[in-house]
């Protein structure tokens, strides 16, 4: 399994597994510390996994800020 991100909430969490059920994509979640949620995803699956957390985060610029 090869790392891919780290979450902070479950919340935010859970949204994003549903992504990776609905594309059928294999993963494992375990804690990182207290407050944190590792996620991995198997190898072969690790670029389109990428593509979809991309997608799935919120994006924010300079702009947004103002």
């Amino acid at each position: 399994m090869k790392f891919l991100w780290t979450f902070t909430s479950q919340e935010k969490l859970d949204k994003f597994l549903e992504i990776l059920k609905n594309q059928g994509l294999a993963y494992e979640v375990e804690p990182k510390s207290a407050k944190e949620l590792k996620v991995s995803v198997e190898d072969g699956d690790y670029v389109k996994a990428k593509r979809a957390l991309l997608k799935h985060k919120e994006r924010r610029t300079s702009a947004d800020s103002m």
